[in-house]
């Protein structure tokens, strides 16, 4: 596993967070840095630690933004890849955040894009979802750098 993620490199930045009350106003994009797949790679986060992440604080966030906590397993899903969380998934028509090349993405770097954000409670779930997600990884690349094993990647059957 590599190591040589920098320290205090930008990994993404939020753009647009600015509600507009019309169809699909309450979108946001995070522009992706290169950087980020190599703090991706040293925190030794996979797919299976992003889905324990949902199952550990879904239900919570859920009731937390007014859903029915019984929608997290059918409605939040996250696919975790070299960019990270790659694709989020919540309640709604169809709603979440996408991988794409989009106009706005940094050069060499991707974004992701938002897809029928129509509320400001489907907005905070997905920039919850998202940060906590990028919390979980700056800390496990840290306390890998530093020789120890974080503990939700140890409890979720080490790094593999």
């Amino acid at each position: 596993m590599s190591r040589d993620f920098k320290h205090f490199e930008t990994l993404y930045h939020i753009i647009g967070m600015q509600p507009r009350r019309d169809m699909g106003g309450f979108g946001f994009c995070v522009k992706l840095f290169p950087s980020l797949p190599a703090a991706v790679e040293a925190s030794g986060m996979r797919q299976q630690h992003a889905t324990q992440w949902i199952k550990s604080f879904g239900t919570s966030l859920l009731e937390a933004h007014g859903f029915d906590a019984d929608f997290a397993e059918l409605y939040l899903r996250v696919t975790w890849g070299k960019w990270g969380p790659e694709h989020i998934t919540i309640p709604g028509n169809a709603c979440g955040l996408d991988l794409d090349d989009g106009p706005f993405k940094p050069p060499g770097g991707r974004m992701l894009s938002p897809h029928n954000v129509d509320s400001v409670r489907q907005s905070h779930l997905l920039l919850c979802i998202f940060t906590g997600l990028m919390d979980l990884l700056v800390c496990n690349q840290e306390l890998l750098a530093m020789g120890s094993t974080p503990v939700p990647l140890a409890a979720s059957g080490g790094v593999s």
